[in-house]
């Protein structure tokens, strides 16, 4: 919702509110076909993204957002913000899917060879970079999530 509004504050700036409301449209359109896929699934699957030497997203963070729509379960949901999480914790809360910027860390470390995700190879590298920034393309990146979350779902599904 936040992101709707940052999008018509540029719009204000740019003189340009016809572009920013045709994004917020397109912006709200894209989200709203992604909640009606996963309306039936239930509970998503553990989840812990790594953006770097094991900072991740917790809670109060845009990211941990994008999982609760996804339903996932953020395996660092007790943190506020962005933090440092230990191995030991990433192997005690036994996420099932690992997003990383490098999935070798994970699956060369015999740290975690009995963590979930590593076991059944479900350790990802996102390919946009359309999380980082708030703003039209943000729904791309929670597509790309989608997919690696429920790939059955989100095999035929194009954002507009």
């Amino acid at each position: 919702e936040k992101t709707t509004d940052l999008i018509k504050m540029w719009g204000r700036i740019t003189n340009n509110m016809e572009g920013a409301n045709k994004s917020i449209t397109t912006f709200n359109q894209n989200i709203e076909l992604i909640t009606q896929k996963i309306d039936s699934a239930t509970v998503g699957p553990r989840i812990f993204q790594d953006i770097g030497g094991l900072w991740t997203p917790g809670s109060n963070t845009l990211v941990n957002e994008v999982f609760s729509l996804l339903k996932t379960n953020n395996i660092a949901k007790e943190i506020n913000g962005y933090a440092q999480i230990s191995p030991e914790i990433i192997v005690e809360k036994n996420p099932q899917i690992i997003i990383t910027v490098n999935p070798k860390f994970f699956l060369d470390n015999q740290a975690y060879k009995n963590v979930s995700a590593v076991k059944t190879g479900n350790v990802y590298t996102i390919e946009s970079n359309s999380l980082s920034v708030p703003g039209p393309r943000f729904p791309n990146g929670i597509r790309e999530i989608a997919t690696i979350v429920y790939p059955d779902i989100f095999d035929n599904v194009e954002n507009k």
